[in-house]
This record gives C-alpha cells, structure tokens and sequence, in this order.
C-alpha cells in the first residue's frame, strides 16, 4: 500500500480496496518498525468512504517504547572456528526484533558449513528491567557429524554425466558443507549449458552419517541462432548501424565444448545507405582442455574489406586468435594469448605505397 496520485487512474487503472492486501501491508509496517528497535508498535488504518465510491485509507502509528542492544550470549558454539560473529549489532545500537529468525538460520547455516547439517539452533531475547535494552541469547546444539555421500543426476539427455561432475566442488566422503553445493551451483550455471539447477541433500529428516545429493537439471537447447542490430554516430557518416547473426552450438557430443559462426556487418543510413565493412568469424571454446580446467577461446575470422570512394583501395584481413586461461585460486587466473593477422590491400599496384598504408593505418608488417 502506498500513496496515490491524481494521475494513476489513467496509467494504471483503478485499484480496488482489498482488505487481505491492506491487512499485509499493516504486518509489513509493524515489521519496519519493529527491526528499527520499537518493542510493541500499534499499526492501525483508518478508512474513510467517499461518495460511496473511493476510500481514502490512513495509517496510524504508535511507536511505543524504543530498546537499544545490550549484549549477546552464545552457547554451543566452541570448539568451532572462525568463531561465529552475528553481524549488525552494535553495543547501545537499537535493537531489531525481528532479527532472531534470521540469526538462527544464520547460526544453521554456520554449522552446516562445518559438516553439522543437524544442528538445533534456537535464538531469543530478554528485556531489561525498566525495558529500555535488550539482551540476545543463541543456544545450540551442533549434533552429529555428516559426510557426502553417493550423487544422483537428473535432466540430462545430451550432456555427458562428467561434464556435471567435473564443476562439483566436492568428493565422496569428505565431511558436508553447505556452501560447496551452492559454489558446484554456481559452476553448472556458468556453463551456460542448463537452464535450472537444483541440488539438494536427500534424507535429511532421517540424520544418516553419509549425505546422498541429487542434482536436478534442466539443459538449454543446444543449437542456436540470434540476431541484433544497435546504432551509433560517427564523424565521417550520419549514423551507422551493426547489424550480426550468430548461429552455433553449444554443447558438441556433450561436452561443454561449443563452436559458432557469427556475420557481422555495418551500414551507413540516411544520407547515403552503404555497406562500410563486414566480418565473418567461427569461433570454438573448449572450457576443459586435456581435461583440467585451462579454457580455451580460439576465433578465426575473415574481413573482405569495402572499397570507399575516397580510398581507391579494399584492405582484406584474416586472422586468428586465441586464449588459454589457468585458474590459480578463486580469484587469480594466469591467461595466455595469442594473435595472429594477414592483411592485403587491393587496388594498389606498388608495393611500396601499399607498405605505407599499412603504416599509416596501424599495421604491423
């Protein structure tokens, strides 16, 4: 629920008073107020029927008393490190009262990042005697310990179950973690290959002491072909547009390994329609060379070149490029490159003008 103004009718319709939402709207309210440090918030809306057709609807607000943070207790923590340290509070900070449900999947989480996806965690607060601080208590109970267990695939008819496995971010038998499911998530993502990824731990209710995982997959189709058009100014021509298409695959036998043929051309408009310059280039990236995580991009490309009416000649290249990439940690990547480029200029019987146009344009002979 929000203010309105005289000009929403005509943008966005009528909007109808509907009790359910505007009885959501006021919990919302009391949420706001109570996360800034108000302990008990009174939300109220009064409603004013006019002409029997509109209502006017107002919010009323008492804050009630305002407690600061005092101090936090946790128990059942040691013994676990980095020590758990719950963000956000800060010693005579105004307290948020809606922030021990959030705490205790928080501490959860903490946990089963450390191989204790059973722990039992309960979060509360206490109010001072003349009810102007509050004290927050985290108990809990770590349980047992769980390791991963066997990994099941879903969803997948043209991707190889390797190419799945490779991005997973954990073995059999290592203690449970949380957060490499969502880093192996992370991974299946960046392949491109699929459109929806789930993995979830299986028989958690039960507390088994190995953790089975299934991974739930959704593949992108494999061929595909897109276009695009954007416009640009330019000092020597009124507007120009580049208009491409790309058509490719990508995911070869299954592999992750994808090739595409992309067709580039630039055109001048208004004044004059002309085609400037094209390109056509196939591209082929393979993310495992020799089957360990070293990314390879290679292009080859052709560019025939236009003759222009104020240069009597066509400039024609083809080249090859190529990078190769080695991820030393999550942050830091060693990348190798090469490039390689044949130029030819057409219309220009000396050799030795053609030798200072390749100068004058940049060229490296």
């Amino acid at each position: 629920t929000k203010e309105s103004h005289w000009y929403d009718e005509i943008f966005r319709g009528k909007a109808y008073l509907k009790p359910k939402l505007l009885s959501s709207d006021l919990e919302q309210i009391k949420l706001f107020y109570r996360s800034k440090g108000f302990l008990d918030p009174e939300i109220k809306a009064s409603i004013d029927v006019i002409e029997g057709k509109k209502a006017r609807v107002q919010i009323i607000v008492n804050e009630g008393r305002r407690c600061k943070f005092d101090k936090i207790e946790l128990s059942g923590f040691k013994g676990f490190n980095p020590p758990f340290k719950p963000e956000g509070y800060q010693h005579s900070g105004w307290f948020d009262f809606t922030s021990p449900t959030r705490l205790e999947k928080a501490a959860a989480n903490y946990f089963a990042n450390r191989g204790h996806p059973y722990a039992e965690v309960e979060a509360s607060y206490s109010l001072s005697q003349d009810s102007t601080s509050v004290s927050l208590s985290i108990q809990a109970t770590p349980n047992k310990k769980a390791y991963f267990g066997p990994v099941t695939i879903w969803g997948i008819d043209v991707t190889q179950k390797k190419v799945v496995t490779r991005e997973l971010t954990w073995e059999r038998g290592e203690i449970y973690n949380r957060s490499k499911l969502n880093k192996s998530r992370e991974n299946l993502y960046g392949t491109g290959l699929f459109a929806l990824v789930r993995i979830t731990p299986e028989s958690l209710e039960a507390k088994p002491d190995t953790l089975p995982v299934k991974i739930a997959l959704v593949e992108r189709k494999s061929h595909f072909l897109s276009m695009d058009a954007s416009f640009a100014t330019n000092p020597n021509y009124d507007l120009t547009t580049d208009i491409s298409a790309e058509v490719g695959h990508r995911n070869l036998f299954g592999t992750g390994r994808k090739l595409t043929l992309r067709l580039t051309g630039q055109f001048q408009l208004f004044s004059e329609f002309r085609n400037l310059k094209n390109r056509v280039a196939l591209t082929y990236s393979d993310p495992y060379l020799l089957h360990i995580k070293t990314p390879l991009y290679t292009e080859i490309y052709f560019d025939p070149g236009n003759r222009s009416e104020s240069e009597q000649y066509r400039i024609q290249r083809t080249g090859i490029k190529a990078h190769l990439s080695f991820p030393v940690n999550s942050v830091a990547t060693h990348r190798f490159s090469f490039t390689s480029e044949w130029v030819d200029i057409y219309g220009i019987k000396s050799e030795e003008i053609a030798r200072e146009i390749k100068v004058s344009k940049g060229i490296r002979i």
